[in-house]
Parts: C-alpha cells; structure tokens; sequence
C-alpha cells in the first residue's frame, strides 16, 4: 500500500512539473510571437527562454517522459538558436519568418494533449 501511495506522488509531481513547464513555454513563446509580429523584439525574453530551455534540460528533463513535450521543445530550441533580438528587429523578411515559426510552434505547444494548467488563483 506504501508503495502505491509513492508511486502517486511521484506520478503527482512529475504532471505538476509537466504543467508548470508547459505553462511556462507557452507565456516565453507567444510573447516571442507577439514580440515578433509587433517589430519590438527584446532580448531579455530570448534569454529567459534560453534559461528556462538549460534548467528544463539540466534539472527537470527525468520529469519529462513525454515524448510529444521533449519533441516540442526541441523544436523551440533550435528555433531560437543562434537568434537575437537585434538580428530580428534590422530585418524584417527575418522577422517575418520567425513569426511564422514561432506561431506554428504555439500552436503545438497548444495542442498537446492532457497538460494540465495551473490557473494563478485557486478557488
């Protein structure tokens, strides 16, 4: 019985830490997408993205056992790679190409099943 009762808990945390990460990657890439659509990039939303991107992948990456999630964050990450706030607000055939990308992966992000959300105020 102890032993089911762990596996919950575990079971527990791990949908807690996939929704507050699926919560978080949602807010950092449709504010890249808004961002991008309005011409205004700003660096300090790449670098919290890249941040957060580093602590899910050094610290919480035995959390993550869904593939659909690792996927999708994979393909944030190679998106923003080697991007900038600067290179995307001097060119806009560049920013009009990362908007379409960073739409698209809201999108995904999105449309994955099961995620549970946190709403910020419990009733």
């Amino acid at each position: 019985r102890e032993m089911e009762k762990f596996r919950q808990t575990v079971s527990a945390m791990k949908q807690e830490v996939v929704g507050i990460i699926y919560q978080s990657l949602s807010d950092l890439t449709n504010r890249l997408k808004k961002q991008s659509k309005d011409g205004k990039m700003n660096q300090r939303t790449f670098n919290n993205l890249h941040k957060f991107l580093e602590q899910v992948e050094s610290t919480y990456s035995e959390f993550v056992d869904r593939k659909d999630l690792q996927d999708t964050l994979k393909k944030v990450k190679a998106e923003i790679k080697g991007m900038s706030a600067d290179m995307l607000r001097d060119n806009d055939a560049q920013r009009a190409k990362f908007h379409k990308a960073i739409s698209a992966l809201t999108k995904d992000i999105q449309a994955l099943p099961d995620v549970e959300t946190k709403r910020a105020i419990d009733f």
